[in-house]
C-alpha cells in the first residue's frame, strides 16, 4: 500500500504525494488521516488525493500489528513459557514517544504479582522516586512508590527496592536510578524519555541481551532492539495511547470515522488549500 503512494508523485503536474495517517490518540477533528498532494493542476491534484484516500479506505480491514499482540496477561504468559531470551515486551499504551505519559507501573505490578525473575523494565518516569533513591544512596534499601507521579489514573507500585546504580549528569532533570525489586530490575527516570538504543542501557551498566525479559515503553521496537528480541511481544496495556483503538475516547472526533463506526460508506472528496493559485 505505501509503495503505491509515491507512484502518484510521478504523474504529470504532480510534484509530491503523501499520506498523513493521522494521530488516533488525539480526540480532535483534525487528527484524522489525509492524502496531501502538491501539484500545478487542480485536476491532477484531486485525482491523486482521491485515489490515495480510497486506496487507504479499501485496505482498512487488512492492517495488522507486526509483533505478537494481546492483553498484558496473555503476553506475560508467553514470556514466562519462553525458552529463548531476551523476550522484549512493548508496553504500548504508555509510550512517551507516541504521546504516552511514561510513568505507569501496570507491567511492574503484574510482574511482582507473578514473582517473575529476570526482568528489566526501562524505564518508568518518576522524579520523586529518583530523588528518594539519591537521598538514600547506592546500595541502600528503601520503601518507595513507583509510578503514577504524573498520570493519576494509574496504579503505582509500593515496594521495597534496593538502589543498584545512580546516574547524575549534574542536571536534576536528567537523573536516573536503577533499582532492584526481587528478580526485577527497574530503571527510573526523572523526565519522560525512551530507552530505544543499546547505549541507553550500557551507560547504566545494564545488558539488554542478558535478561530473560526486557520491558520497554514503546509501540514498536527500535532498529537496535528489534534484532535482539526473541520474540518481540506487544501488550495492549492501559494508557493515553492505548492501541486497542476502538476503546479510545471519542468526544470530539469527526464522525463517522473508522474503526469507531463501521456501517457507513465513504466517497473521497478533495479539498483545495486556500493558498492555491492558478498559474
Amino acid at each position: 500500500f505505501y509503495g503505491a503512494v509515491p507512484v502518484a508523485a510521478k504523474r504529470t503536474a504532480v510534484s509530491d504525494a503523501n499520506l498523513m495517517v493521522g494521530y488516533v490518540g488525539g480526540d480532535e477533528p483534525r487528527a484524522t488521516a489525509c492524502a496531501v498532494i502538491t501539484a500545478t493542476s487542480k485536476g491532477a491534484a484531486a485525482k491523486a488525493a482521491e485515489e490515495i484516500a480510497l486506496s487507504y479506505w479499501n485496505a482498512r480491514e487488512e492492517f495488522r500489528f507486526g509483533p505478537v499482540t494481546g492483553p498484558l496477561a496473555e503476553m506475560l504468559d508467553i514470556a514466562e513459557k519462553a525458552e529463548t531470551s531476551p523476550v522484549i515486551l512493548a508496553d504500548s499504551a504508555d509510550n512517551p514517544t507516541g504521546g504516552g505519559v511514561g510513568d505507569r507501573a501496570d507491567v511492574l505490578n503484574a510482574l511482582i504479582a507473578r514473582g517473575f525473575d529476570g526482568a528489566l523494565i526501562a524505564g518508568i518516569t518518576d522524579r520523586p522516586a529518583v530523588e528518594a533513591c539519591f537521598a538514600v544512596g547506592k546500595g541502600a534499601t528503601l520503601a518507595v512508590t513507583i509510578g503514577g507521579s504524573l498520570d493519576g489514573s494509574s496504579t503505582p507500585a509500593k515496594v521495597q527496592a534496593e538502589v543498584v546504580l545512580l546516574s547524575d549528569t549534574g542536571v536534576a532533570a536528567e537523573r536516573q536510578a536503577v533499582v532492584r525489586i526481587g528478580g526485577i530490575t527497574v530503571v527510573l527516570a526523572a523526565r519522560r524519555r525512551p530507552y530505544h538504543n543499546i547505549a541507553d542501557f550500557t551507560l547504566l551498566g545494564l545488558d539488554p541481551k542478558a535478561v530473560r525479559l526486557l520491558v520497554v515503553k514503546s509501540g514498536y521496537l527500535s532498529p537496535e532492539l528489534a534484532p535482539i528480541a526473541t520474540p518481540n511481544l506487544m501488550a495492549l496495556t492501559q494508557g493515553v495511547v492505548n492501541q486497542d483503538i476502538e476503546g479510545l475516547t471519542s468526544n470530539r472526533r469527526a464522525r463517522p470515522a473508522f474503526p469507531f463506526d463501521r456501517d457507513f460508506s465513504y466517497i473521497p472528496q478533495a479539498r483545495f488549500s486556500a493558498r492555491w493559485t492558478d498559474r
